[in-house]
């Protein structure tokens, strides 16, 4: 079985400077949550994961889809098990890449890219990319608000808008592996 993930964090760390794994491995970083759907569920509304919340996935034998996988397999090992007591992350054969899916086939890896190249019915919710950027890093604390970062008492339509966005990212990515399947095993290794 195949879940599509996505993460969305927070960190003090500037994950364009620092790269995906340095990001991931810093103590500041951690989730602000987690959307999936199964591969092949013909739902439309993905599930969310907020942290306090259990560990969502069964004992199933699972497989895991993303776009960028790399990221969620970094935040996986560093942020999910230190901070919310998840299990490992799965080995990298268990995981796949909707990224390089899309660049194996010849289109663009940035999803919103991809998502327009292929025509596919879900598209990136740049709006809810907007908000993400916003609550992912710092904010400049000012003379009328002192506070360092953003939190869901502080602006709870925001976080609802980013747990959109985060289940707007999974549609397009369970979409493009509908679309094209998995990578060859030799492109996959």
């Amino acid at each position: 079985m195949i879940q599509v993930i996505d993460f969305e964090t927070f960190s003090k760390i500037d994950i364009r400077s620092a790269g995906a794994y340095r990001y991931a491995s810093d103590p500041s970083t951690e989730a602000l949550c987690l959307c999936f759907i199964e591969k092949d569920d013909p739902s439309e509304d993905p599930y969310l994961w907020l942290p306090g919340d259990d560990y969502p996935f069964d004992d199933g034998d699972y497989r895991f889809a993303a776009h960028n996988a790399e990221f969620e397999m970094f935040i996986w090992t560093f942020v999910m098990t230190r901070l919310y007591g998840w299990p490992e992350c799965p080995p990298p054969e268990k995981l796949i890449d909707t990224a390089a899916i899309a660049r194996y086939r010849g289109y663009p890896g940035k999803l919103e890219n991809a998502a327009e190249a292929m025509l596919l019915k879900y598209k990136k919710n740049m709006e809810g990319h907007r908000i993400m950027l916003k609550l992912s890093k710092p904010r400049k604390p000012s003379k009328h608000n002192p506070a360092t970062r953003w939190t869901k008492e502080a602006v709870p339509e925001d976080y609802e808008k980013l747990y959109d966005y985060c289940a707007d990212d999974v549609l397009p990515e369970r979409e493009i592996i509908r679309l094209w399947g998995e990578l060859p095993a030799r492109e996959q290794r």
